[in-house]
């Protein structure tokens, strides 16, 4: 797995370019997104994604690497609205491709305000 592009496949998500984006891919992958149910082929992963309004920026925050699984957290931000989300990836690469990517989205926000009420946790940041 040394020799896929964390880095480089974050930066095409983030410019939504469809072309470079789909390079990472076995054109037999298969991409899970849990959270909403769903199930794309890589021609639907790319419209997905690239056709998602707004423009994006990505920090990939960490990797690690598995024998056969390659983790990633990224922080995305969406620049005019200013929205931002963790997408943390669980990648399969074979010959330097994507053959399975399952990723779980979160909206970055502060912890709920009964939770704030019992002040029991503190900010990690």
């Amino acid at each position: 797995m040394n020799d896929f592009d964390i880095n480089g496949f974050w930066k095409h998500v983030a410019l939504q370019d469809p072309q470079q984006l789909s390079a990472y891919f076995n054109p037999d992958a298969t991409i899970l997104w849990e959270a909403t149910n769903e199930s794309f082929t890589v021609a639907s992963y790319l419209r997905a994604n690239c056709e998602y309004p707004g423009r994006w920026q990505g920090t990939v925050i960490e990797v690690k690497a598995c024998p056969d699984t390659l983790m990633s957290i990224t922080k995305i931000d969406e620049l005019e609205m200013k929205l931002s989300f963790y997408a943390v990836s669980f990648f399969t690469i074979k010959d330097g491709l994507i053959t399975h990517l399952r990723e779980y989205w979160c909206d970055i926000t502060e912890a709920p305000q009964w939770r704030q009420n019992l002040r029991i946790g503190k900010a990690i940041r």
